[in-house]
Order: C-alpha cells, then structure tokens, then sequence
C-alpha cells in the first residue's frame, strides 16, 4: 500500500508515525528510494522528493491564526469556568445494584 506525505512538517510526522521514524529521515538522502526504516507501524520504504529548513514565520503571517485561536480557547475556558458553578448546585447521586463500585467512584470524583 503507498501513502503519500506532501509539505508535511515534522511535528506531524511526529503525530502519525512517530519520534522514531522522524529521527532517522535527517540522514536520508534526497531522490533516493531508502528503507527500511520503522515506525509504530511497521518497515517503510522511504522517498524523499524535497527537504525545506523550518522558518519562523513573520507575527503578521500567522496574526489571524494566533487571533483565531485565542478567541477560541477564551470561549473554550469561559464554558469551562460556566460548567464549573453550575456543577456547583447540583449533586449527582447514583444508585444501583449492576455499577461497578470503581465507575461510580470516578464518576463522584469527576462531579466537580
């Protein structure tokens, strides 16, 4: 089966194969059909068409990315906080014969 990785950056490579795969492709040469190197899921054969140097972006390139995700984990933490006093007025109270007695312990312990 091929797959294909296109503009992949190691951090996802990191992601979907892991630290151990990623550590050997510095050393790999370029157009060169190289393996097998292995992953988490096996041997790959491996094909490298074109390397690019990390670069740290310009802020006014990724402005509106950083904007957009601290908007987002505002929202995220004030639903979190609103979650948190309204747990506050209620109490959850499970009882049955067939719960393992572990469940129900998580459960009380994860009401707050």
């Amino acid at each position: 089966m091929a797959f294909t990785f296109t503009n992949v950056d190691e951090f996802n490579l990191n992601r979907d194969l892991g630290k151990n795969f990623t550590k050997q492709l510095p050393d790999l040469e370029m157009r060169v059909w190289t393996g097998p190197i292995t992953s988490g899921f096996g041997a790959h054969l491996v094909y490298i068409e074109h390397k690019t140097n990390p670069k740290i972006p310009d802020f006014t390139e990724v402005k509106d990315e950083v904007r957009r995700n601290y908007e987002y984990q505002m929202v995220q933490d004030n639903k979190e906080a609103i979650l948190k006093e309204l747990k506050k007025n209620y109490n959850i109270n499970i009882q049955a014969d067939n719960i393992d007695e572990a469940v129900i312990q998580d459960i009380a312990e994860n009401q707050s």
